[in-house]
């Protein structure tokens, strides 16, 4: 949903790092959305995961997917994701393919997203977060965050994602939850465990911890203003 004039669809600063966090489109922020997939790249080579990456084919005038920014004071982009999505049909979701190695926990995701489609689901696909920022964590914590927005946005019901075992606690401290009866899945190779994790906006908040609670309320406060300090409305 555009807000007035601007083609920043939402976005927030974060109070912990000062950071922005905002969310486009291609078609509109195609700079970008190229810093975006120019840094997961870069990331998922480091850890040698590049077959795990799934990148949409897009060009400046594709108007999707939606995708979400962390922006710094030159505004260089340190970290995102991007939203598959909202799913029309299970077959359009990524994660079952990716517990193939398991059918029976594949089976039981693809059931589930099924089940969840018709309330609004989305899946949060490739984030990162720069390995050289001094604040890491921060950003992270601010990406884990920005999927509950994503949600309201969206009007979608649940979110989900698959993630690396080091990952999970962050997913966790940001209202996350696993589920139920599904283990982790050897993905993309057997360096790595890998996890389903889903949110759910009636109650991902409460979920969230103490800190990510408090950090939740100062982005919607600071969203009111978000357009405003937008580079495309500055002076």
């Amino acid at each position: 949903m555009a807000l007035g004039n601007t083609d920043l669809l939402f976005g927030f600063r974060d109070s912990a790092t000062g950071l922005r966090m905002e969310f486009h489109l291609p078609v509109h922020r195609f700079d970008l959305w190229q810093g975006y997939v120019e840094g997961v790249t870069r990331i998922y080579r480091t850890y040698g995961a590049e077959s795990a990456l799934r990148i949409p084919a897009v060009s400046p005038e594709s108007p999707t997917p939606i995708f979400a920014v962390a922006l710094d004071e030159d505004d260089t982009v340190v970290g995102g994701w991007y939203v598959n999505g909202p799913l029309t049909a299970v077959t359009e979701a990524y994660a079952p393919s990716e517990f193939a190695a398991d059918p029976v926990y594949a089976t039981l995701i693809a059931e589930w997203i099924s089940h969840v489609i018709p309330d609004g689901a989305i899946e949060l696909k490739a984030g990162w977060v720069d390995a050289n920022n001094p604040a890491r964590s921060q950003i992270a914590n601010a990406i884990g965050r920005s999927v509950s927005h994503a949600l309201r946005e969206l009007n979608a019901t649940y979110a989900f994602a698959t993630a690396a075992e080091h990952a999970t606690r962050r997913w966790a401290r940001s209202g996350a939850r696993p589920l139920p009866g599904i283990g982790p899945t050897p993905y993309p190779d057997e360096r790595y465990l890998t996890h389903f994790y889903y949110w759910h906006a009636a109650s991902t908040v409460i979920r969230s911890d103490t800190e990510q609670q408090e950090l939740f309320r100062h982005d919607i406060v600071s969203s009111l203003s978000a357009v405003m300090d937008s580079p495309e409305l500055r002076p």
